[in-house]
Parts: structure tokens; sequence; C-alpha cells
């Protein structure tokens, strides 16, 4: 079985202190999360195309914090990750987890 679930719009992310005012707004615009599972493997996999972290403060030497990925501006969009995380387990036969496969 397969799944896919994609943020086109992403997700955006503020951090205020108690005043209230915003410190930073993270942004990941474009993200892909998939889980697959076949009879011997689950893997589930998430990926970033973008990120950046924006400092929100007033008057601030470097607004742009932290920038990670590309933005395409052409009508073809090409993906290029920022990120891209995987995980991979083995399964048992009877469906659970196999922690050790050869001990010696």
């Amino acid at each position: 079985s397969w799944i896919e679930v994609r943020l086109c719009y992403g997700i955006g992310v503020s951090i205020i202190d108690w005043t209230p005012q915003e410190l930073l707004y993270i942004n990941i615009p474009d993200m892909t999360i998939e889980r697959a599972v076949d009879d011997t493997f689950e893997r589930v996999s998430v990926m970033i195309s973008n990120v950046s972290v924006d400092n929100q403060l007033w008057v601030t030497s470097y607004p742009v914090l932290l920038k990670i990925g590309r933005q395409q501006l052409t009508g073809r969009r090409r993906r290029t990750q920022a990120l891209e995380l995987e995980w991979r387990r083995l399964l048992a036969k009877q469906g659970g987890l196999i922690l050790f496969t050869d001990l010696d």
C-alpha cells in the first residue's frame, strides 16, 4: 500500500514572545510525506523543497536568517529538495518489527 500527503501551500509557524511580538517566522512552502508498505519493508519519507526562517523584528540587519532550497520562477517546475528524510524498517512475517536480523 502507498499513501502520499502533499502540502502545496506548506506550513508557516510564527514564534512570539510574551509581549506578544513576533520574533521569527518559519516558512516551509512545499512539503510531501509518503508512506509505502510492501511484504518486507515499510518506508516513510518526508521531502521539503524550501525552508525560510525570517527575523520579524522591526530594526534588523539580517531579515532572512536562513534560506535553504530554490524557488523556480519559470512555468515548468522542477522539483529540487532542500531536505529529504527517509525511514525504513523490516517487517516480520507476522507484521511486527524485526529489531535484530543476525546476532553473533
